[in-house]
This record gives structure tokens, C-alpha cells and sequence, in this order.
């Protein structure tokens, strides 16, 4: 009987069970681990994944993911990773893609592979439903295989619904050793977007556009001008990249900006 496997040790013996098999081409010498996926479902709920990260595209997705997102792995295996990211929200996509993306690639490249293939990575982020609602998705990897430039070819990952206990938009990407004897390392985290620096009349000003205040009451209320209060809002506008103000008081009362 195949006994179940943790999240701790799931990384180790997968690289233990491919290492036994010898050397084949790498797509079938992943597949031909059927049973260790099978095995890997006891970490449930979770949706399991490998990925071929040059082209964009999956090799095996569980059929889990159809109870977490509405479409099936069929649809996956049809629309590959780049359909897949055009489920983000557009917010996390522009944070995924641009300053996760060159710190995870960026990493990966100065490991050897001796080194890379004890190191799991981890971002969060939000993706839309079939239904049109979005869901917050912890993503956990690891590097398999690498080509001469140390740049990532193959990944293993897991996919959980964390939407119950994120209660903010932030996505943070770590990066953690995994060691069967010491268990796991931290070795870096960063958070997105990164704390942005607001003074305390921007504060004041926020708050006061929380409770319903126009510009001109505001100017009242601090004695300024006016036009100070709207060139205020706009540079708070910009700092944050918001469009409108609902938007941008949303967004700092939700992470207790104001």
C-alpha cells in the first residue's frame, strides 16, 4: 500500500522516485510517475501540475483544478500556461510578470542543478473563475529540469485555494530550502506591490475622502488651498497607480493604509 505523502517531503521524493528511473526523455520520465501523482492527491485539496516553462505549456494538470477554477484540465492542456495567465487579475498580472517573474528567473539562474532542485518557490495571486469571480491561489514550485543557461525548462508545482484565509490583495513570492532532515529554510520573501511611502497629510486626505469629503470641504477642514487638495489627490492618484479615487480608497482600507 502506497502511503501517503506531506507537503514536506513531497518535493524530495519526487525527485527521489524520478531519479530511479533513469534517464528518458523528460516528458515521459515525469509521466511515467503516475503513481506518485496518484500518491501526491492524498495533499489534497490541491491541484498538482508539471510545466513546460519555454513553451508555455502543461504536461499534466489534475482534474482538481476543475473544483477550483471551473475549467478542467482538458481546457488547460488546450489553452496552455499563457491562456492560463489570462485569468489573472490584471493587477497581479502586472506584478507576476514583470517583478516575480525577473526575481524567480533571476534566482533560479545562479543555482547549479545540484542546488536548484532543493529550493521551492511561492507566489500568490488572484485568478478568475469560469463564473467570473476571482479566487486567490497559492502557487508552490520547484525547478526540475534546467537547460545550459541555468534558465528553468521543466516545473512541478501544487496549486491551493488559500481564498478563505488571504484577506488581502498582496502577493508575496518566497523562496524556502527543502531539507528532509531540517525541515524547511526561509531564504527569502518580498512582498508585491512594495510598501509605498505616504506622508501624513496624504493620510489626512485619504481618510477624509473616506468619509465622504469633497476637495472643497477638505480645504476647509485643513485650511489649505483648493487646488492643494486636488494636486494632493493626484500625486496619491499616481503614487499608487489608481485611475479613481474609489478604487485607490478601496485598495488602502484593505491594506490598512487608512
Amino acid at each position: 500500500m502506497n502511503k501517503p505523502i506531506t507537503s514536506e517531503t513531497f518535493y524530495i521524493d519526487f525527485i527521489d522516485s524520478l531519479q530511479s528511473n533513469g534517464k528518458v526523455h523528460p516528458k515521459e520520465h515525469y509521466l511515467k510517475s503516475d503513481t506518485f501523482f496518484k500518491n501526491g492527491l492524498h495533499l489534497l485539496p490541491c491541484v498538482m501540475y508539471l510545466l513546460d516553462f519555454q513553451k508555455q505549456s502543461f504536461f499534466f494538470i489534475s482534474d482538481e483544478i476543475k473544483s477550483f477554477i471551473g475549467y478542467s484540465s482538458e481546457d488547460f492542456y488546450s489553452f496552455g500556461h499563457s491562456g492560463f495567465l489570462d485569468l489573472f487579475n490584471p493587477k497581479d498580472l502586472k506584478e507576476y510578470i514583470e517583478p516575480v517573474f525577473r526575481e524567480f528567473v533571476s534566482y533560479a539562474s545562479n543555482l547549479n542543478k545540484g542546488q536548484i532542485k532543493n529550493i521551492r518557490f511561492s507566489v500568490n495571486y488572484r485568478i478568475k473563475h469560469k463564473q467570473g469571480h476571482y479566487i486567490q491561489l497559492l502557487d508552490q514550485f520547484i525547478v526540475l529540469e534546467t537547460n545550459e543557461n541555468n534558465y528553468p525548462i521543466i516545473i512541478l508545482g501544487i496549486y491551493n485555494d488559500i481564498t478563505t484565509t488571504k484577506t488581502d490583495d498582496k502577493i508575496i513570492f518566497t523562496i524556502t530550502e527543502i531539507d528532509s532532515k531540517k525541515g524547511d529554510v526561509p531564504i527569502y520573501s518580498k512582498t508585491f506591490p512594495e510598501s509605498i511611502a505616504v506622508t501624513s497629510k496624504e493620510k489626512e486626505i485619504l481618510q477624509l475622502l473616506k468619509n465622504g469629503e469633497t476637495s472643497k470641504s477638505i480645504a476647509t477642514k485643513l485650511n489649505i488651498s483648493y487646488h492643494t487638495v486636488n494636486a494632493h489627490r493626484r500625486n496619491i492618484l499616481e503614487k499608487f497607480n489608481f485611475k479613481n479615487t474609489s478604487e485607490l480608497i478601496s485598495y488602502c482600507m484593505s491594506n490598512e493604509i487608512i
